[in-house]
């Protein structure tokens, strides 16, 4: 009896974390596919060297580089001074250089140059790839950037 109730906990705790695996998924895609979209359309304020476009709201600057064709590494970024001394950032790269042979989509959040987070999905077929870091102490006005954005702070 206790056997089978130990092997249904751990079935279940593999299914809760392919759930937890679909919706980080599903976050990523969309915050990507939504903020591309944004960006693709909007006027730049200037670049930076010919290299990013960027347009300032506030104390954010969100940056981009976007490929014509869609098949070039591609990155959208916020950016701000963090109180006290750094900056922080959340920055989206869709890239081909990041795991051999994937084209993926990476999400970095947190303060730099370190004490951030990182999820990682294959950018054709949505599947989890990975997590490194760990969320970091966040301000209040971090905060009120994602929720402005609609970013989803991911925890685990």
């Amino acid at each position: 009896m206790i056997k089978s109730l130990i092997l249904m906990a751990c079935l279940f705790s593999f299914q809760s974390f392919a759930f937890a695996d679909k919706d980080v998924s599903y976050i990523l895609t969309e915050e990507w596919t939504r903020l591309r979209a944004h960006v693709e359309n909007l006027e730049p304020e200037g670049d930076i060297g010919g290299y990013m476009n960027f347009k300032t709201y506030g104390k954010v600057t969100l940056l981009w580089r976007l490929s014509e064709d869609g098949t070039d590494n591609e990155v959208i970024r916020f950016y701000k001074n963090r109180k006290g001394d750094g900056h922080f950032a959340i920055t989206y790269h869709k890239s081909d250089d990041i795991i051999d042979g994937k084209t993926v989509i990476r999400r970095f959040i947190g303060p730099e140059p370190g004490g951030w987070i990182n999820h990682t999905i294959d950018y054709h077929t949505g599947e989890y790839l990975q997590r490194q870091g760990y969320f970091p102490e966040l301000f209040g006005d971090e905060y009120k950037l994602m929720k402005e954005w609609n970013i989803t702070p991911i925890r685990e």
